[in-house]
């Protein structure tokens, strides 16, 4: 519980900074009129850190992206976006199947997960002004849902496999700011926040990520994304546990039209 609350404090924090960063901007009122589009390639070099329980079995889990992309079968990952005028609508797309060593104990096992992450919603633009130099900032609040699979198997060398395939959606609420700092640098940073019992017990992430423009038409964009995700259920030999923190840097490039 207490991680939980010093997490949820954190966003907080982070919801603070991104609010009163929009407010220290001169407002405007104009919007680019009829629909922009947006799609972005990425890959996210997360590494795992927490505990999965499958069957009653928990293993605690502690691999970076070296070690996953050692073990790494597949992976895709995606985001799109459409606005018109203050209101738009977005999709993100994760898939990967790992296999990385664990620990039950002093046991040591294979866990071979796969996990597809899809999330979507509607984003309403709150703000929109200058910042220094006439620089084009940007405030978004979004409201969507965040579905999760996860197919996991913990391999023992002197035991039969445990496996288990769980699904489950979360309702999530964020924040997105936007700043364009000159023609060529770009700052983008997000924060939501879900699960709320209905889904995952908890949920939050952080999304901070700087851009360079290519062109009209294209972007580059590196930073850093940490994703939390608290679930469970069932209980004794049907309980599974999904407790864990995703975090590590991001690389893309996004395209518009």
């Amino acid at each position: 519980m207490n991680r939980k609350v010093t997490n949820s404090m954190k966003l907080i924090v982070l919801v603070a900074i991104l609010i009163g960063a929009s407010t220290q901007a001169q407002e405007r009122t104009s919007h680019v009129e009829g629909w922009e589009f947006a799609v972005a390639p990425y890959l996210w070099m997360a590494g795992m850190d927490g505990d999965v329980t499958v069957k009653g079995t928990k293993a605690a889990v502690d691999a970076d992206f070296g070690d996953i992309l050692d073990n790494l079968d597949t992976g895709a990952q995606g985001y799109f976006e459409a606005r018109n005028g203050k209101w738009g609508v977005y999709g993100d797309f994760m898939y990967i199947k790992v296999a990385n060593d664990a620990k039950v104990g002093a046991v040591s096992i294979d866990v071979e997960s796969s996990t597809t992450m899809a999330e979507g919603g509607v984003l309403c633009r709150i703000f929109e002004g200058y910042g220094a130099q006439g620089s084009a900032v940007g405030t978004d609040i979004f409201i969507g849902g965040r579905y999760m699979n996860l197919d996991a198997e913990l391999d023992f060398a002197a035991a039969p496999d445990v496996s288990s395939d769980r699904n489950w959606w979360d309702p999530i609420i964020g924040i997105a700011y936007s700043h364009d700092f000159s023609e060529d640098w770009l700052l983008k940073a997000t924060a939501d926040i879900g699960g709320f019992g209905i889904g995952s017990d908890l949920t939050w992430g952080l999304r901070l990520l700087g851009g360079y423009r290519l062109g009209k038409h294209a972007n580059l964009w590196f930073g850093y994304r940490y994703l939390d995700i608290d679930y469970d259920e069932g209980n004794g030999a049907n309980k599974f546990e999904y407790d864990v923190e995703m975090h590590g840097p991001i690389l893309g490039a996004s395209f518009h039209f």
